[in-house]
């Protein structure tokens, strides 16, 4: 958690129990291994919450769905990025999301979300047409992708897993969604488009 904080002190921290969001606040400084939840809940909600927290420790969620993002940003669309994990790594045990894609399941670790700044249609020769994308933090983005190395990188646009990539080393604050090796089909392309329209109509 020390890592984790260090790296968000003074940019907003979405905290979520059973993938609902329960508490919104900004961090103001790193966090040890403990963290107090304050909130104008009454005796009996304080204690389901707790009970609820209890249960889930150390079980890892399954294809637990991607909230908060509306929470946590400014009214952008955004998306998400996280490492797939590999036996032995730090929250294997406790991934962030499990799915399951050709008859294999990939977990995920902690999710970094980006604001987007700027969407637009690239096209490819060969791969057709992809959406690139430039976000506003592109520092903290290059810090992920400067982590990431050459480990498998799930993306993530409402709550779906667009592709899974690998950064070559650090990347600047943009990128290119292509779907992957079959790229991205007409509805796929249209569903993507459309989770972006705000900024393709200026908001």
């Amino acid at each position: 958690m020390l890592d984790f904080s260090s790296q968000r002190v003074g940019l907003p921290l979405a905290i979520l129990v059973e993938g609902e969001p329960v508490r919104v606040l900004i961090m103001q400084s790193t966090l040890a291994n403990e963290l107090r939840l304050a909130g104008r809940w009454t005796q009996a909600e304080a204690e389901e919450l707790a009970a609820r927290m209890r249960a889930e420790r150390g079980v890892p969620t399954q294809g637990a769905p991607i909230r908060g993002s509306d929470l946590i940003n400014r009214g952008r669309p955004t998306l998400e990025l996280a490492v797939v994990l590999q036996p032995g790594d730090e929250f294997f045990d406790q991934p962030s999301v499990t799915l399951e894609r050709d008859n294999k399941e990939l977990r995920f670790g902690p999710i970094a979300s980006f604001e987007v700044e700027s969407a637009f249609e690239v096209v490819d020769r060969d791969q057709g047409v992809s959406i690139g994308y430039k976000v506003v933090d592109a520092p903290a983005y290059r810090q992920f992708t400067r982590n990431a190395g050459r480990r498998s990188v799930g993306v993530f646009v409402a709550e779906e897993l667009v592709e899974i990539l690998t950064f070559e080393g650090e990347m600047p604050g943009a990128g290119v969604l292509t779907g992957g090796e079959d790229g991205l089909s007409d509805a796929e392309f249209a569903e993507l488009w459309k989770h972006f329209a705000p900024l393709r109509e200026g908001r």
